[in-house]
């Protein structure tokens, strides 16, 4: 609400649908470029520990999902802001990804001080 009452008061909001389609073209080129980055890191630095994938691609999902955010069409914000169980989508959305990002990092720990966890 805050920044719509900033973006009214400058003048922006009326304007706003070229920046959303910046961000949708951001969100989008995200999209198209991390298989083809991770691909590439992937030929050169070898596979990545199942754990440390699922940490990044949690971060990134994270990150898509503010930006996703920022576009704020009106008919995505209706599902996002949707309540499911007593909490809106967005934020499930929010807590599995930080549980993934948080559970692969305590993986790392327990991998880095007991080595013979790497296998698996």
């Amino acid at each position: 609400m805050t920044v719509n009452d900033v973006m009214q008061s400058a003048d922006f909001y009326d304007e706003r649908a070229s920046i959303q389609w910046m961000l949708v073209a951001f969100l989008m080129a995200c999209v198209l470029i991390l298989p083809a980055l991770y691909r590439i890191s992937k030929s050169k630095l070898g596979p990545l520990p199942k754990n440390h994938f699922a940490a990044i691609m949690a971060t990134v999902i994270l990150l898509l999902l503010f930006v996703l955010e920022l576009i704020s069409f009106h008919q995505v914000d209706a599902l996002l802001y949707h309540i499911s169980g007593g909490i809106m989508v967005i934020a499930w959305m929010w807590v599995a990804m930080a549980f993934v990002a948080v559970t692969a990092a305590l993986i790392a720990i327990a991998c880095r001080s007991n080595p013979s966890l790497k296998d698996n």
